[in-house]
């Protein structure tokens, strides 16, 4: 398919990955490891934006060059605006997990995938960052691609909440030091 207006530039994508740094960080391990399990199974991991801009995708060569022949590709948009129906966008839409089996899919070219998302939300106010999609072919669809999306997402939201606690804990950690080297004194 042509680039969409929608779709990303490679520089754009390289902003677009420097932007959400934090997100892939942390995700990328998750992916990997999702990606070692599924490998060999025609299927792919891929992690998208808040926007449903896909910024990394994993799976076999030969399934990958399958992917980007129906635009799952980094830099692509699977926003329901560009592509209706789809388990990333409609994920993003409704806030939930979903699995969108063959023909629900609204673009004619991915009517033979199956595609399971879930959102992955920020530990502390639930604000909605991205999601994470396991999709593949239909005939290799599996029940359990749901449920390793809703799991990966878990994983992520884990990482991403152990790192805010983190950075909690070294804030505190120097408002510590700093009221102790005070010896006494008053602090305003």
């Amino acid at each position: 398919p042509t680039r969409r207006s929608s779709d990303l530039s490679a520089p754009q994508l390289v902003r677009a990955l420097e932007h959400q740094r934090e997100l892939v960080s942390h995700a990328r391990p998750v992916m990997e490891y999702l990606f070692d399990q599924t490998r060999d199974t025609d299927s792919m991991v891929i992690l998208a934006d808040a926007q449903g801009m896909l910024l990394q995708a994993l799976g076999d060569a030969t399934f990958v060059d399958r992917a980007q022949r129906v635009a799952l590709r980094p830099g692509a948009s699977w926003h329901e605006q560009w592509r209706g129906t789809n388990a990333i966008g409609t994920a993003l839409a409704v806030g939930q997990p979903v699995q969108i089996h063959s023909s629900e899919h609204y673009c004619a070219g991915i009517k033979r995938w199956t595609c399971s998302a879930a959102v992955i939300r920020h530990p502390q106010d639930g604000e909605i960052l991205g999601v994470i999609d396991v999709s593949g072919l239909s005939e290799t669809y599996s029940r359990q691609s749901l449920a390793l999306a809703v799991t990966t997402a878990s994983r992520i939201e884990s990482r991403l909440a152990a790192r805010e606690m983190e950075l909690r804990y070294r804030l505190l950690e120097g408002t510590m030091n700093r009221w102790s080297a005070c010896a006494g004194d008053g602090l305003v």
